[in-house]
């Protein structure tokens, strides 16, 4: 049997007739997690969108039936609550398993006078309002008529309140796995009745205190040893401290998981054993409504003590965080900022190149089987020979790495590491010497660091007290885990949850100076760019990161234009920085090739054995303006810009630059054909073939335009200092050689053309990448002298270290 799905145009409708100008919905997950809650005032459509939207999500859906404050985004309080518009009754099915009569429920509601306003089926029991009449109401009033309307139709004890919800008609009522198991299936909310009128809170009063009989009335059991109702703050629990919102407010979804919260809650705060039991039997608060619902309202109570008592002698169930907010109050305290000499100010501490930060969290975001285990492999390597094996600085020398890989087993990172290890060049021995530390989580001892409980979750201090202890034991530099939705049990949609969990690795990374890398995976893309803002669950993971790297595989488009053979495109990949707090920002990132190794722990005649794959840096061919231009291309660009009218502004319909990709059949709306023309505008602009000039437009506003330059046409340029710039950029065309077998002893060997060292010694001669770089900055520096227009004074080139391509 198909369960039920959310009826949108029902929920619309409900809300924009019986919500008005004040809707406010909650969504409270059905499987445990954060609540949610959303003001929309009078847009009922969007409303619906939400709703639908949260209910498919697996949460069920409430709305406010009195009007709260505007802008309110979390569950109502009385105190939010700013008009009182409806009385109400809540008819639930009897929590002692008794049968539930729902038509005859449904039947006396309708008979009564004066009659509800609305009368929705909850997919569980029956739920019924009566719109008031009047200018003002008062809430006292209403929740007292509320009380009567309990006692008149059977209703739920505690569901008089003027701030309770209502389930949404239209959604899908979600029974939690509890009620699950009492055999309550999902079923659709539905409005049996709609009247339309209103009651004056007057003819409510007479018309249902008269009315109650005292076998309908609802039994109060006294308080034990004496406890007087609402007598919380004698008991010293004052209306700002949490525990009173769960007495007052609890979330209602599983009332006997409520009750053993408070008495948790109460036990850890020091009140006693019958003071407990007197307020788990005090009508006039909510958390009553399990107890004051069973046969033996005060056993219920008692029992709930005796199991919270023992639960909290054997680990608390996370309920000691009462006792550390007050300690952490007291040392609440804003401190005047004392301004220091700039000279002084300690450096950032970077430990690989300016991704990796010491005393920081990296966050790695990817899609799956794009290259991130490898990149990982590739930069832990790097870190423990101190070798810019990937064309990044390790600061410092040689550091000491910690691998925690949650997905991977040992045969398979031990296979990942030696073919890395001889594909760059690096000896296990001298090169590491006992620096690289690798876990699984499948071979050995998994990691968790969170787990969720019954009322949201824990984070496992001790977990993270022992990774403390072993980082500073092992001066580990830099620890990765991978992936991180691996190290902890709690919903990774919970951005509460997430980023209590990313707030303790920064306190780790923090407490040991160490560098905390941890692995994520990216939600379906679909194809579509990955950016920071596609990291899979909660976005409280990449907020708490310094950086977050991110990886896109190379497109076709890319690898057209980089000579690479179709269907070859998917081995590279480019890695930038899209959170760069930090550290400039990559203009586009540094592109990587998995390129493949094969082992040499084949069985019998066959040496080769498994091919594993290794990540080395790729440089694409130059695709800006270090590529001459024709110049039969630069004068038809300074003709077309001479036949209209064009701005310099990007965001103009009229850009120059749709000019220049007019000419050279470029697509501007493509992100990479866009920045060719960019880069092409900008060179034609600075050889003085195009020229900026202001003036006013049409509607007398100073803009900037882009007219003809003095120079005629494409002014030449020193092409053999072009092309020697360029040619440090020498595209991969997926050329390949068979290896010859060499014998049992045969180490490792790449796939295709064998190599040792990085990819950049490969593809320039056997130079180290310290060579390249200073080959390629002194290139770009003849090539920027050689640039200059006739007539202009050439500017004194940037001195630079290098530190771009880090």
């Amino acid at each position: 049997m198909n369960a039920p799905a959310a009826d949108r145009a029902a929920i619309e409708g409900f809300l924009a007739r019986a919500g008005g100008e004040a809707i406010h919905l909650v969504a409270i997950p059905a499987e445990g997690g954060s609540t949610q809650g959303r003001w929309f005032g009078a847009d009922a459509p969007a409303a619906a969108a939400w709703a639908a939207d949260r209910n498919a999500g697996g949460a069920n859906i409430y709305w406010s039936p009195n009007a709260v404050r505007p802008g309110l985004g979390k569950k109502a309080r009385k105190e939010d609550v700013v008009a009182v518009r409806f009385a109400h009754v809540d008819v639930d099915p009897p929590k002692d398993g008794r049968a539930f009569d729902k038509q005859a429920a449904v039947a006396a509601l309708r008979k009564a006078a004066p009659p509800p306003s609305i009368i929705v089926d909850s997919g569980g029991g029956v739920q019924a309002l009566w719109r008031l009449a009047g200018d003002v109401v008062s809430s006292a009033d209403v929740e007292g008529i509320n009380r009567s309307l309990v006692g008149q139709f059977g209703g739920d004890p505690a569901c008089w309140n003027v701030d309770r919800v209502l389930r949404v008609p239209g959604t899908v009522n979600l029974p939690t796995a509890r009620k699950r198991a009492s055999g309550r299936v999902p079923a659709l909310a539905t409005v049996l009745e709609a009247q339309g009128g209103s009651s004056t809170p007057e003819a409510l009063r007479r018309a249902y205190d008269a009315g109650m009989t005292p076998e309908r009335a609802v039994a109060t059991p006294a308080p034990a040893l004496g406890v007087v109702p609402a007598s919380l703050a004698r008991l010293g629990i004052t209306p700002d401290d949490p525990l009173h919102t769960l007495l007052t407010d609890p979330p209602g979804e599983d009332r006997s998981a409520d009750t053993f919260a408070a008495a948790c809650d109460m036990h850890r705060c020091g009140v006693d054993a019958e003071q407990i039991v007197g307020v788990l039997l005090d009508p006039e608060l909510a958390i009553s409504a399990h107890c004051l619902a069973q046969a033996d309202p005060e056993r219920a109570a008692r029992r709930a003590v005796e199991r919270a008592q023992a639960a909290v002698a054997v680990d608390g169930d996370g309920f000691g965080v009462l006792v550390e907010a007050s300690r952490a109050a007291s040392a609440i305290s804003a401190t005047p900022f004392a301004w220091p000499a700039a000279h002084t100010i300690p450096p950032r501490r970077w430990l690989y190149g300016r991704q990796l930060q010491r005393g920081n969290v990296c966050a790695i975001v990817a899609p799956g089987a794009t290259g991130k285990t490898a990149l990982t492999v590739g930069m832990a390597l790097a870190m423990v020979s101190g070798r810019p094996l990937l064309d990044h600085e390790v600061h410092g020398g040689p550091q000491r790495v910690w691998l925690y890989n949650l997905e991977d087993d040992a045969d398979e990172l031990a296979r990942s590491f030696s073919a890395a290890a001889w594909a760059h060049g690096i000896d296990p021995g001298p090169d590491v010497a006992g620096r690289l530390f690798v876990d699984s989580g499948l071979s050995g001892p998994g990691l968790c660091t969170a787990k969720q409980v019954r009322h949201g979750f824990t984070v496992l201090e001790p977990v993270y007290a022992a990774l403390k202890a072993e980082i500073i034991a092992r001066q580990i530099d830099c620890l990765i885990v991978d992936p991180f939705v691996s190290s902890h049990q709690v919903n990774e949609n919970d951005n509460g949850a997430i980023d209590a969990v990313a707030k303790e690795w920064a306190k780790v990374a923090a407490a040991t100076d160490c560098v905390i890398v941890l692995v994520h995976h990216t939600s379906k893309a679909a194809g579509a760019e990955v950016t920071v803002d596609r990291a899979r669950g909660a976005s409280a993971l990449p907020n708490a990161a310094r950086s977050v790297l991110v990886l896109n595989r190379m497109t076709p488009e890319e690898g057209q234009r980089f000579g690479i053979e179709p269907g070859e495109e998917r081995r590279f990949f480019r890695v930038y920085n899209d959170k760069s707090n930090r550290a400039p920002a990559a203009a586009e990132g540094d592109w990587h090739e998995i390129v493949s190794v094969d082992l040499p722990n084949g069985e019998g005649d066959n040496w080769i054995g498994d091919s594993v794959g290794v990540v080395s840096r790729f440089y694409p061919p130059a695709i800006g303006p270090a590529e001459p231009l024709a110049p039969t291309v630069a004068a038809e660009v300074q003709a077309l810009i001479a036949e209209g009218e064009w701005r310099d502004s990007e965001r103009a319909e009229r850009w120059a630059g749709k000019a220049v990709a007019q000419v050279l059949g470029l697509d501007p709306d493509d992100k990479a054909q866009r920045a060719r023309v960019k880069a092409v505008l900008k060179e034609l602009l600075a050889e003085g073939t195009l020229a900026k000039v202001e003036r006013r437009d049409g509607h007398r506003e100073m803009r900037t335009w882009i007219v003809p330059g003095t120079a005629q046409g494409h002014v030449a340029r020193n092409n053999d200092m072009a092309e020697e710039a360029s040619a440090a950029m020498v595209p991969h065309r997926g050329s390949s050689t068979t290896a010859p077998r060499q014998g049992a002893d045969e180490p490792p060997r790449r796939s295709g053309t064998p190599f040792r060292g990085s990819t950049t010694a490969a593809r320039h001669g056997g130079a180290t990448s310290d060579q390249v770089r200073e080959e390629v900055v002194e290139k770009r520096r003849v090539a920027e002298m050689a640039r200059v227009a006739p007539g202009q004074t050439p500017a004194a080139p940037l001195e630079s270290d290098g530190s771009e391509f880090l």
